[in-house]
């Protein structure tokens, strides 16, 4: 014990010297200093760490405290110099690129909120003093900041921030109408109808689409591509199929000008029809036809309107239809791709063929019509040519790289399939209703490539394509209930959809009733007309386009029982007689307004098909007798016994 005291006293001796002294305090000192400078660094980081988040730029930035705005600088890429490089590129980027080109250019993605705009437009402001937080007492050097004419803040948002818009319900959702849609219509006046067959060859087969177009008071068609244009178009490979695209665009380019001769001239809200020209027929006339198609594109409008979601103008319209289908194909590969998991769905009822419809179990024929059939094509000129066109360079690209493939179907189906692609990627915009959205340049070009006002005939309304749906429908008198039922049953349906007339036909006059008075019936009913009975469908033209043979004969095995069959003779010869006047073919009323159809000023003195040729358009376009498009092949009947099978001879 006295030890260890005495070992203490003897430090404190060497401690209390002078030099030992002075090293101590110098110690103490130093240590002191050291965490004061710590804790000036450290407690700034710890501030600025516990109010640190993700910017909107995807960049990572650090908030101000208690709410006020900061203005973060917009990114210093240049949308256009990044549009330029697509632009002045080669010629068709992809949908990928274009959308990426959009969504540089216009601040606009799913993944991005809305205030990127006002952001990027809005000059840089001087840095504001921080306000203290709360607690604290305000520093008396601190100015009162004005009110703001920003939109109300958030807290750690940047300025012009707003609260993301939801996304839009997906493709027909239509619980969210707008309270005043623009529904477009179409142009009032007096148009044009014109029918476009493209077709390089004679067959009877054609004569009954021609015969039964005159029987229900159609104008006469133009065959396109006529005597192997399509081989012309395409350096020698058969391309009948692909070549009626290129062939009807090039027909619309040379009637369309100033120069084309002024009874053959079409303007650009005349409305072109394009059908297959083998195995479609005719049963109802002009008049159902111009009524249908409005009606179906009014629909549509109707639809596009609700799944846009806004008021006022939306980015997208229909004014061309086609025909349906339940399969896609061709199936993408060999330069095409329909992207026909990007189609939209039917909007026809979800039981068309009860619980299996639209199932795996139920396969293709349970399968509600949603892709598209090349068979028939309808729009105005101005519309169908831009569309084509666009099917066109599929062609182009196609015929480089795969010159075996031929169908028309699979290009005009891949330009579908975009244009449904660019409205879903649209639809999501969270900015979608703003004006900037419609007048930034890069969205103007998104529009212009990939909007073509195109639609399906999903009803079938206007066209059926039977296959797939061969035993969908027969032949059948609408007066004839209990046939109707019988038909329901044995598909079992139930209850029985179909039960008469189509309401649009029952103020419709018959073709027997106008022009052959002396007939016994004017009613629809009482007419034999092809029906399906899941689709309470009563079409205006059949598409007997079932794979196989057994289908493919009933353009032979059921011509005798059409309608206008017993009648075909007189009826044709009645068109032929030249006309005082162009009668009107039909028209559609809309509000206080109508647009009204007829044909071609040249029907009133060529009454027979006429072919397109591109030497004789500022002429007039040459008519082709019935021998020339009608003839049979060696071992067949002859052409007039097979279409009239009465015996007397050609008409």
């Amino acid at each position: 014990m006295d030890a260890e005291l005495g070992e203490k006293r003897s430090r404190m001796a060497r401690i209390s010297q002078p030099g030992v002294m002075k090293h101590v305090v110098i110690r103490l000192v130093t240590n002191w200093v050291f965490l004061f400078v710590v804790a000036v660094f450290l407690i700034p980081c710890y501030w600025s760490i516990s109010h640190y988040e993700v910017g909107p730029f995807g960049k990572d930035v650090a908030g101000p405290p208690h709410g006020r705005l900061q203005t973060i600088a917009p990114s210093t890429e240049s949308p256009s110099a990044s549009l330029s490089h697509h632009v002045d590129g080669e010629l068709g980027p992809t949908l990928s690129e274009s959308i990426a080109v959009v969504e540089t250019a216009t601040g606009v993605g799913g993944a991005q909120d809305e205030h990127v705009d006002h952001v990027k437009d809005e000059p840089k402001a001087p840095e504001e003093p921080i306000q203290p937080p709360p607690e604290e007492p305000k520093a008396p050097e601190e100015p009162i900041q004005p009110p703001s004419e920003e939109p109300k803040a958030h807290p750690g948002k940047p300025k012009g921030y707003q609260p993301k818009k939801p996304v839009p319900p997906r493709i027909y959702d239509l619980s969210n109408s707008p309270d005043s849609p623009d529904i477009p219509n179409p142009n009032p006046g007096t148009h044009r109808l014109v029918i476009l067959i493209p077709i390089d060859s004679p067959d009877p087969n054609l004569c009954k689409l021609v015969f039964s177009a005159m029987a229900n008071g159609y104008p006469n068609p133009i065959l396109i591509n006529w005597g192997g244009e399509g081989d012309r178009l395409y350096g020698g490979y058969d391309k009948s199929h692909i070549a009626k695209i290129v062939g009807s665009v090039e027909y619309m380019d040379e009637m369309m000008r100033d120069t084309a001769h002024p009874d053959d001239r079409i303007r650009d809200d005349d409305l072109v029809m394009i059908v297959d020209g083998l195995d479609l027929w005719w049963q109802l006339p002009p008049e159902v036809l111009i009524k249908r198609y409005h009606d179906i594109n009014r629909k549509a409008n109707e639809r596009l309107a609700k799944q846009w979601g806004m008021p006022g103008r939306m980015p997208m319209e229909q004014t061309i239809v086609s025909a349906a289908q339940k399969r896609c194909w061709p199936a993408a590969g060999r330069g095409i791709n329909m992207h026909c998991e990007s189609l939209p769905e039917s909007p026809e009822r979800k039981d068309l063929y009860g619980p299996l419809t639209d199932t795996k179990e139920g396969g293709p024929r349970k399968q509600r019509s949603y892709t598209i059939n090349g068979g028939t094509h309808i729009g105005p000129a101005r519309d169908l040519r831009r569309f084509l066109r666009a099917a066109a360079d599929r062609v182009s690209r196609i015929a480089s790289h795969h010159p075996e493939v031929n169908t028309d179907q699979g290009p005009v189906g891949e330009v579908f399939g975009e244009q449904e692609i660019v409205r879903t990627w649209l639809r999501e915009q969270p900015n979608r209703g703003e004006k900037s959205y419609f007048e930034n340049p890069a969205m103007k070009i998104m529009l212009e490539n990939f909007e073509y006002f195109f639609g399906l005939d999903y009803g079938q309304q206007i066209a059926i394509a039977t296959n797939f749906k061969e035993d969908d429908g027969a032949l059948i008198k609408l007066n004839d209930r209990p046939s109707l039922d019988h038909m329901a049953a044995q598909r079992e349906i139930n209850p029985v959809r179909l039960t008469g007339v189509p309401a649009d036909l029952l103020d419709v006059q018959t073709p027997l009733r106008k022009y052959l008075p002396d007939q016994e019936t004017g009613d629809w009913g009482n007419l034999t007309l092809y029906a399906d009975f899941y689709a309470e469908a009563v079409p205006v033209i059949v598409h007997y386009n079932g794979d196989s043979p057994e289908y493919k004969m009933r353009r032979i095995t059921w011509w005798d029982s059409t309608w206008y069959f017993p009648y075909l003779r007189k009826l044709v010869n009645k068109y032929l007689e030249r006309p005082v006047e162009l009668p009107i073919l039909g028209e559609y009323v809309f509000g206080e307004h109508k647009v009204q159809y007829q044909a071609l000023p040249s029907e009133l003195i060529k009454r027979k098909p006429r072919r397109w040729v591109k030497e004789m358009a500022t002429v007039g376009l040459p008519v082709l007798e019935f021998e020339d498009i009608c003839k049979d092949k060696a071992d067949q009947p002859k052409w007039y016994d097979e279409i009239f099978r009465d015996g007397l001879g050609p008409v």
